[in-house]
């Protein structure tokens, strides 16, 4: 190779400490740019722009290295990274647009999205720093380009294919093959398949998460008529997938409480259970989220809603809507969720045969899967379903910020509390629901406490109480970001729950819960369409108070708003508490 490209290669390669981390979260992405105008055909064979979206957001890369000829038309994805996803990635161009350095660039990466070039295959083939391909498939690598890169690859290095198909030219909408790569919709691919080495074609995996992939390398010697052979072999062994075999060892290891000697039912334990009375309709191939109701507490209800109604029917495939990045602050899914659009259930397996539960819509086509779902789940079941399929979803930002060292005052005697602000002002049938704030008085006293933490966004009616607690005991107010009070929720041992499906999905999320708090005279599944019910998991226990219920459209007098009666409730109208533990009976509706 010229000595100018090796030179920069090395350059390019060297770790340093302001750009090593970086660079191990950096996607390097080559768009074929500078003649694929004049060759339509080998335009229609690059990968189509949400292919690069889906992969950002799943594999959760936070930056991206962009590299593409300025000569001629401008790529057809140029402006996905310039424009769309300016908010969501840090975009790096190469200010040397030279063909050494571009090569250079693509031979440093560590992960590395080719293009239908050989420019592109021959860097990847040519370095030493990568770990991590992605390519489109189902077009013509070989009859067209000749390629010489394939499945079997080399140890050490992985690579994610993607299926799209491909359309005739003559079929195409004005704009041709350019409007088709800008338009083609991300649902519509299939994969990703993981090519290793000593394998011929893709293994078929629901996500992988490429940070997360290990290997071990194992080295052979042998002897024979006095010469030595070493051979080293470096084998994948695994990957981050969003679905784990319902058999293998880690998914029992998560279904074992190990304090409790308990071990659970299998997630698909409830798979066209022949007990379960059942309507006389066929469960759907498919199960569909439509679109995402409310905010983030609900959409997390939604995903498990909708897996625990296909895994009762052996539905194997989920599908969900695109993913909101929205400005509102629990609207948004950025850093929060990165659920694929579409989940394979390993382990469901429809005949077509299995009916729909009677605990469950059988208007499945027209809900939501908030307002509508199944009936009378036990919360054990939800979380199972939450940890094995919702967590390796959820957000890079909120799982790295979860995973933090605790600090000194995180201990054993705080009791974290989550108050719902922000929007109970403007929907009394929520603030009616509220803990009164004396209940929060009652807890400390019954349990011991030596130290609260309050997880709040805006006013809430108990926000004079807690200043008057701070005079009385150490009170930490957190209002942070929310992927912070997020975290704070799941990091919590000792939690009281507010009326709000955040909280609640927090600690059904959460690893470190072991006592929780609640309303017990709330309307749970009325108003809230709760997950969170009685029959909790082996290890956690559940303290419930009633409080003596009251609507916002009867206060009694001289109450006119629903935070001064919250702010007035006596000791002595408020009772309990009430174990809720594992075997525990799910209790009525409210």
């Amino acid at each position: 190779l010229g000595q100018s490209l090796l030179e920069l290669e090395k350059q390019l390669s060297a770790p340093s400490d302001s750009n090593s981390a970086a660079s191990d979260q950096m996607l390097t992405v080559h768009l074929r740019g500078d003649d694929v105008g004049r060759v339509p055909h080998y335009e229609m064979s690059q990968p189509p722009c949400s292919l690069y979206r889906r992969i950002i957001f799943e594999h959760h890369y936070k930056s991206v290295t962009l590299v593409h000829s300025g000569f001629g038309r401008k790529p057809a994805c140029a402006d996905l990274f310039k424009k769309d996803l300016n908010d969501f990635v840090r975009l790096h161009i190469p200010s040397d647009g030279s063909i050494v350095h571009h090569f250079a660039t693509l031979m440093s990466a560590k992960y590395l999205f080719l293009s239908f070039s050989s420019f592109a295959v021959s860097a990847a083939l040519l370095s030493k720093e990568v770990k991590v391909l992605y390519r489109r498939i189902g077009v013509e690598w070989e009859s067209v380009l000749h390629s010489n890169l394939n499945c079997n690859i080399w140890p050490g290095t992985v690579m994610y294919e993607y299926k799209a198909y491909n359309v005739p030219m003559d079929s195409l909408k004005e704009g041709g093959p350019l409007r088709w790569l800008q338009e083609f919709p991300w649902w519509n691919f299939t994969g990703p398949y993981v090519c290793e080495y000593s394998r011929q074609e893709g293994k078929f995996v629901e996500a992988a998460d490429p940070l997360a992939t290990t290997t071990t390398t194992t080295t052979t010697t042998t002897t024979t008529s006095g010469a030595t052979t070493t051979t080293t072999t470096t084998t994948v062994e695994s990957f981050e997938v969003n679905v784990q075999d319902p058999d293998d060892e880690s998914s029992r290891a998560a279904s074992t409480a190990s304090d409790m000697n308990v071990t659970l039912p299998s997630v698909h334990s409830m798979s066209c259970d022949p007990e379960v009375k059942r309507f006389n309709k066929r469960c759907p191939e498919t199960v569909t989220i439509k679109e995402w109701n409310g905010r983030i507490g609900n959409h997390y209800f939604q995903i498990s809603q909708a897996i625990v109604f296909a895994v009762m029917c052996s539905t194997p495939i989920v599908q969900f809507p695109k993913l909101i990045y929205a400005p509102k602050r629990y609207q948004n899914q950025m850093g929060m969720l990165a659920i694929p659009r579409q989940v394979l259930l390993r382990g469901s397996r429809s005949d077509g045969q299995c009916m729909v539960p009677k605990a469950c819509p059988v208007n499945f086509e027209r809900i939501n899967w908030y307002h509508g779902h199944c009936l009378k789940i036990p919360v054990w079941r939800h979380r199972q379903v939450m940890q094995k399929f919702l967590r390796p979803n959820l957000g890079q930002d909120l799982l790295r910020t979860e995973a933090r060292a605790r600090e000194a005052w995180e201990d054993e005697a705080m009791l974290t509390i989550h108050l719902r602000g922000e929007d109970v002002r403007e929907k009394p049938l929520y603030q009616q629901n509220q803990p009164p704030c004396r209940m929060y008085d009652r807890i400390l006293s019954d349990h011991s406490y030596k130290s609260v933490s309050v997880v709040k966004v805006g006013w809430t009616a108990c926000d004079g109480f807690i200043r008057g607690l701070g005079k009385r005991m150490n009170v930490r107010v957190h209002a942070s970001s929310i992927v912070e009070d997020f975290a704070m929720l799941m990091r919590a041992r000792n939690l009281a729950v507010s009326f709000s499906s955040f909280a609640m999905s927090a600690a059904i999320l959460s690893k470190e819960i072991q006592v929780m708090y609640r309303r017990r005279d709330a309307e749970w599944d009325s108003v809230m369409h709760s997950i969170l019910n009685c029959a909790l998991w082996p290890g956690v226990v559940m303290y419930e108070y009633n409080t003596t219920f009251v609507s916002y459209r009867h206060l009694p007098k001289p109450f006119k708003y629903v935070d001064e009666w919250l702010n007035a409730v006596p000791d002595e109208n408020i009772t309990g508490p009430f174990k809720c533990e594992y075997g525990s009976e799910i209790q009525p509706d409210i």
